[in-house]
């Protein structure tokens, strides 16, 4: 039987537009974005602050460097000690994270003399990182305070000093993509005992145009049970928007809303095609990198590998090239020892593979971490 037409009742209208209204008052402050207030007084007194902590690193420095490594002993540690608890009150947490660090490298030469030469260099490495903070921080601090420039800016800079970004400012300053579509290369759960933390640490592909970035979850040794860990993802996020730090090459990302889907063969396929040929320029862009010593002494990326073999004892990286490169251990995993059970022995010759360059003190050669092989159908992780 056919309904009958007939007018829309009154009462049905007006909840209609009122229904309306509110679906368009909600859009409407989903679109406003609200910046931070700021309050510059406050800032620029921070930052002096942090001007005065930086002075007391360089006097620290000089003390080191006048008296020489060896004499951090005794009632100098107990001082130095003290030095760097005080960097909390000057907003210095990097400064701060890296005297801790050369103090650990000193009880790491007592209870361990057989890789002292290593520790001393490590030693020498942190010390040249707060040399840098300090040469580099002064400026970027005066300039803000004398130009009353407080607003942030894209800058590294903040990191090393300690700042902790918030999503909102990377929203304001621009550092965002939306609609990205990425891919987990490789997962690792990093202990850090200086910083008593672990670092879930994940490598990404974007599909779009290959870059890799990667995600970093901190979780502070006193709330681990209270905090959510990572995991490796096996599926294709697409990230609603995804935000990038400020950084140099794997710059780090999060996301918030997301959605996932698997992983095809295309999307395999996509990633394959974004693998360099040369890994001469994979480390030559290391060396670069390396040498600032305030940024990421390491770089991932996708590589043509023509085969993985044994020479000795040691397994060796061969790219389409023939240029050559001995693979280490990732951190914390036994990578190597995981390359005799993969499924099939042809994985080892004419694919894509994900690789971290990285220095080796110890050796003074620039070395290779395998994270991962990609063909034309999956991933097979060896760092997860």
């Amino acid at each position: 039987k056919p309904f009958e037409e007939c007018e829309v009742p009154e009462e049905i209208t007006l909840k209609r537009e009122k229904k309306e209204k509110r679906e368009a008052a909600k859009e409407q402050k989903k679109e406003m974005v609200t910046k931070p207030k700021r309050n510059s007084a406050a800032a620029v007194k921070k930052m002096q602050k942090q001007l005065e902590g930086l002075a007391l690193i360089e006097t620290f420095i000089g003390d080191v460097l006048k008296t020489g490594l060896a004499s951090l002993t005794g009632n100098s540690i107990k001082t130095y000690k003290d030095l760097a608890t005080q960097m909390g009150d000057y907003y210095l947490p990097g400064p701060q994270s890296i005297m801790n660090g050369i103090l650990y490298d000193v009880n790491a030469l007592r209870e361990d003399n057989e890789n002292e030469s290593v520790t001393y260099i490590s030693m020498m490495n942190r010390i040249k990182q707060l040399y840098s903070i300090v040469k580099k921080g002064r400026v970027f601090l005066q300039e803000k305070i004398e130009n009353k420039q407080v607003p942030l800016e894209d800058s590294v800079l903040y990191e090393d000093l300690g700042y902790v970004w918030k999503l909102d400012q990377l929203d304001e300053l621009g550092l965002y993509k939306d609609d990205a579509d990425i891919v987990q290369l490789s997962f690792n759960v990093v202990r850090d005992d200086i910083k008593a933390q672990y670092d879930d640490l994940g490598y990404w592909i974007d599909l779009n145009d290959g870059t890799i970035s990667k995600s970093e979850n901190f979780r502070p040794f006193r709330a681990v049970k209270h905090m959510k860990e990572d995991d490796t993802v096996f599926q294709c996020v697409n990230a609603k928007r995804l935000y990038f730090y400020p950084g140099n090459a794997n710059k780090r990302i999060r996301y918030d809303e997301f959605t996932m889907r698997d992983v095809t063969a295309a999307d395999c396929m996509k990633i394959i095609s974004y693998a360099k040929d040369d890994l001469s320029i994979l480390v030559k862009e290391a060396k670069n990198q390396i040498k600032n010593v305030l940024a990421d002494q390491t770089i991932v990326s996708l590589l043509k590998v023509k085969q993985i073999g044994k020479v000795g004892d040691l397994y060796v990286l061969e790219d389409t090239l023939g240029n050559q490169i001995e693979l280490r251990n990732a951190t914390g995993a036994s990578t190597l020892q995981s390359i005799p059970f993969l499924p099939d022995h042809s994985l080892l010759k004419d694919q894509v593979m994900t690789i971290e360059i990285a220095y080796e003190a110890m050796t003074n050669k620039m070395v290779a971490i395998l994270h991962s092989i990609i063909t034309n159908e999956q991933i097979i992780r060896l760092v997860y």
